[in-house]
């Protein structure tokens, strides 16, 4: 039955013929589309090629309407380039009018229309803080040092018997930066009026002095270059007293400089013309600090190894040897860049990348030498 239903199909095609074959309508199949003629097959067009089309590069004009599409954060970053570009140009054209900008301030400010003023209220001030600096002289010469020397002992050995010397030192010295500026502020009641300027000028010249005592005074806890008997960190003198002073001068800088801000921005100079000072005043610091980095290296690695050489330490010693001067280098000078771009752009900041800093070095010191101590005293 199978073989007789093959033959009977090839009969039919051969009669059929292939030269008159026709595309089966499925519409006279299911007879929905009436006496429609037959369609002729129709040969298939070709794929088309994958391959890219020979034709001219894409120009310039191609290049700049990509860039002119709608993606929302290429476009943010065209407009903060151009908005920082269209400000910094307006920056910089401003530099030549600053100090104008601040003489005319001056004159404002001053009661007696002359900027004159203010330097001789920043000279009576001193004045008044070497009465108040001859007051504390009293209290150091007798109560301060007694018990200073009191406490010492001749042969002291760790920060049992280190620390609290080096303690009583620096409160010793806080409690006479107070009494230098309270005998100068209350002896200035009687002289200075309630002028806002002139109480600004004043209470600038104070913060800064006593801003720099205290950085003095833990500098001088940190290496006493001038107390080797009581030292806690393993240096030499003649280095301990360089690094020491090094320390002061840098930070000294530091201090007026942001005193000196603060105070043109408490007399309102123009904003334009605080962010060129700022700008140039935070530049001020930064390379105070990489001359220190750069003068001292030598003499903060060697406080880094602790007395001891290159082969005796851990390689975690050695890094930070290696380490500490690049890394310190690149974070300051990539503050100053994000601060300044921060004052072009119009963001408020009061450059504390540059002092938190220095405020963690400070209070790990001092941390690490209070747990230290604790140590020794208990065990």
């Amino acid at each position: 039955m199978l073989r007789f239903f093959i033959g009977f199909c090839a009969m039919i095609m051969i009669i059929a013929g292939p030269s008159q074959a026709q595309v089966l309508d499925y519409g006279n199949l299911f007879g929905s589309s009436g006496n429609a003629e037959p369609q002729q097959s129709r040969p298939a067009s070709p794929l088309p090629s994958l391959s890219p089309s020979p034709g001219p590069a894409p120009s310039a004009t191609d290049y700049a309407a990509l860039t002119n599409t709608d993606d929302p954060m290429l476009g943010a970053a065209k407009d903060a380039v151009q908005v920082f570009r269209k400000r910094l140009q307006r920056t910089l054209s401003h530099v030549p009018l600053v100090g104008g900008e601040i003489w005319a301030t001056l004159q404002a400010a001053s009661p007696t229309g002359r900027p004159g003023y203010f330097i001789a209220c920043i000279l009576f001030a001193s004045l008044l803080m070497v009465v108040g600096r001859s007051v504390s002289r009293l209290f150091e010469a007798f109560i301060a040092r007694p018990i200073f020397v009191s406490a010492q002992r001749p042969d002291p050995k760790g920060y049992r018997d280190k620390l609290p010397v080096l303690t009583y030192r620096i409160l010793f010295s806080i409690v006479t930066t107070l009494l230098t500026i309270g005998v100068a502020s209350a002896v200035g009641l009687y002289f200075y009026q309630e002028h806002a300027p002139t109480l600004y000028t004043v209470i600038a010249l104070f913060a800064a002095y006593a801003a720099a005592k205290t950085v003095d005074v833990i500098w001088r806890m940190a290496l006493a270059p001038y107390l080797p008997d009581y030292r806690l960190p393993v240096i030499e003198d003649m280095p301990a007293r360089r690094l020491y002073r090094w320390l002061v001068g840098a930070s000294a800088i530091g201090i007026v400089m942001l005193a000196f801000l603060a105070w043109l921005a408490a007399l309102q100079v123009p904003e334009q013309s605080m962010v060129v000072l700022t700008i140039f005043g935070h530049l001020t610091i930064v390379s105070a600090l990489l001359i220190l980095i750069w003068a001292n290296r030598s003499e903060i690695s060697a406080l880094i190894l602790s007395g001891r050489s290159v082969y005796e330490a851990s390689w975690v010693t050695l890094a930070a040897v290696r380490l500490w001067a690049p890394i310190s280098v690149i974070y300051l000078i990539a503050a100053w860049c994000r601060l300044s771009f921060d004052l072009i752009i119009g963001i408020d900041t009061q450059g504390e990348e540059l002092i938190i800093p220095y405020l963690v070095l400070l209070i790990g010191l001092i941390t690490y030498a209070a747990s230290s101590y604790v140590i020794e005293r208990v065990f």
